[in-house]
């Protein structure tokens, strides 16, 4: 009887520590979840602003190039 509560209350204890265990888990994937998304946000403005960047000062030149070319 004495050893059997013994028992229970050490299956409990384990229980718990491995319901922790799982809880933290659950936090961390969460987390890499939402760094993964900020880092992926992060590359797609990264790639519009060097579009922006290649749009204003490559089409200008691009422009000019054509029309002194049609000139001669």
């Amino acid at each position: 009887m004495v050893t059997k509560h013994f028992q229970e209350l050490q299956q409990r204890e384990l229980r718990a520590e491995r319901e922790d265990v799982m809880k933290l888990k659950r936090i961390a994937s969460s987390v890499a979840k939402m760094v993964r998304e900020f880092w992926s946000n992060i590359e797609k403005v990264r790639v519009l602003l060097q579009s922006c960047f290649i749009q204003t000062t490559l089409k200008p030149n691009v422009v000019l190039i054509s029309i002194s070319s049609e000139a001669f």
